[in-house]
Formats: C-alpha cells, sequence, structure tokens
C-alpha cells in the first residue's frame, strides 16, 4: 500500500522544483510552468483524498515530463533523488527508519574539518543506507546537533568526512535532533547549517 504521506511530500517538492525561475519546458510535454503546476496540484488534491492517479507515475518514468524537464533545466540529481523517493513511497516502504531515526551510528569515515563526526550506517529491516553528520561544543552545554539523512546506494562508497556536509544539502529530507534543538527531532531539507 503506498505511503500517501510520502507521496504528498514528494510531490510538494515536485512542485517547488517545477517552481524554479528559469526552468526550460521545451523538452517537457508541458507547455510551460503553469500547465505544470496545474498537473501536480491535481495530484496532490488526489493524494489528499487517499488516491494515486495512474497518470501520477508517468511523471517519474525515463523520459517522462519531470525527467526531460529537470534534464533541460540543469537539476538532474535531484530529479534521481526525488524518483528514487517517489519509488520508495509508492511500494509503501514503511520501516521504522523512515520514520524515525536509526539509533547506533554505523562506520566511522572520519572527523572533517568543522570537528564534525561522520558515519554510514544501514538499516537491517529495508537496506536503506544513512548518512549521519553530528556535532557539538564540548565546552557549551546544549550545543550537540545531530543530521541523519538517507544516502543514495551509489554514493556510499563516495563519502569522505569533507563532502559529507555538502551531500545533505543535495538530500529531499533529513532528520535533525540532539540537545542544540531541545531534544525535539525534525524532519527538514535544505544546506546543513551549523
Amino acid at each position: 500500500m503506498p505511503n500517501i504521506a510520502e507521496l504528498i511530500d514528494v510531490f510538494e517538492k515536485a512542485r517547488e522544483l517545477v517552481s524554479r525561475q528559469g526552468n526550460d519546458f521545451s523538452w517537457s510535454s508541458w507547455e510551460d510552468r503553469d500547465a505544470a503546476l496545474v498537473e501536480i496540484n491535481a495530484i496532490l488534491t488526489s493524494l489528499g483524498a487517499s488516491d494515486v492517479p495512474t497518470y501520477a507515475k508517468v511523471l517519474f518514468l525515463p523520459t517522462g515530463p519531470l525527467q526531460e524537464l529537470s534534464l533541460s533545466s540543469g537539476w538532474g540529481d535531484e530529479f534521481i533523488s526525488l524518483a528514487n523517493w517517489f519509488d520508495e513511497a509508492l511500494l509503501g516502504v514503511d520501516c521504522v527508519c523512515y520514520t524515525g531515526p536509526l539509533r547506533g551510528f554505523g562506520t566511522e569515515i572520519g572527523t572533517d574539518s568543522r570537528y564534525g563526526d561522520i558515519f554510514v550506517t544501514q538499516c537491517a529491516g529495508c537496506g536503506r543506507y544513512w548518512l549521519r553528520y553530528q556535532y557539538e561544543f564540548e565546552f557549551f552545554s546544549r550545543s550537540g546537533r545531530w543530521f541523519l539523512g538517507p544516502l543514495r546506494k551509489d554514493l556510499v562508497k563516495s563519502v569522505t568526512a569533507e563532502n559529507a556536509k555538502e551531500l545533505f544539502g543535495e538530500m529531499l529530507w533529513y532528520f535533525s535532533g540532539g540537545s542544540y534543538y531541545d531534544g525535539v527531532i525534525r524532519k527538514v531539507s535544505g544546506p546543513l547549517v551549523i
């Protein structure tokens, strides 16, 4: 059964990407930004009623409108992450690692120049890889923070202590928590700010 909440998040992110200034719609089946948004908004309306329209899948097919738009507009890598997220949500991946962060640290990658500790771990339930970045000023109380995000399988071997922070900026979402955030765990997106 599809994970409707995750699908809504996927299409909200798709709407954000389609709305970017400077997108080139010439290779997609959409005439322009407005036409694309009408279709995505209709899908979001259907998802709000817990219905996954058949044509929603077409958007993510190879040479589908979203892929063509992403390639002609320079955000092809973001499309790949979004398509993977769509596939997982459509399959209804309901592993606990998607609803709350994994415990444990996994394999240590190292410490970066900002003294952040980096780890890669793999969920025993679904096999998903996760990138963990934790950071703390030991001389300041309540300064500890950690970030944990889903890592594409093809990137696992290329993770280094120095590129880990930037990888979070390319993720569609990731968990954040720690004493700095009063112990509240959130799902966030965007560049990792320390």
